[in-house]
């Protein structure tokens, strides 16, 4: 499978994992969606070895990024405004990450 599509797959897999999000709203269950995307686009682009360093990169940023929410918003992951700014941070860190790796490649 290609890139792009396993990333797809993989962060629509990853949101519907999250079903609790959905039932919360549609503001917040689209801001969900955005922001698992956004970061199965960040780890699927970080892990770009073999299966065990793709597996420990996944492993290990899924928790990062629980611990990063949970400490910075508590249990109030789902609430708004909480979950809107988590989105547009995804989306910020992986459009930077992007930005970083495309300008070094260079």
């Amino acid at each position: 499978m290609r890139r792009f599509a396993a990333i797809a797959v993989t962060g629509a897999t990853w949101a519907l994992w999250h079903v609790q999000a959905f039932g919360a709203g549609p503001v917040v269950a689209a801001s969900f969606f955005v922001s698992i995307m956004a970061f199965a686009a960040l780890l699927g682009t970080l892990a770009t070895g073999g299966f065990r360093q793709r597996v420990l990169v996944a492993a290990v940023g899924h928790w990062l990024i629980n611990v990063g929410i949970y400490l910075s918003v508590g249990d109030a992951t789902y609430d708004r405004p909480q979950i809107v700014i988590t989105a547009g941070g995804a989306v910020f860190v992986t459009a930077a990450t992007f930005a970083v790796r495309s300008w070094r490649a260079r």
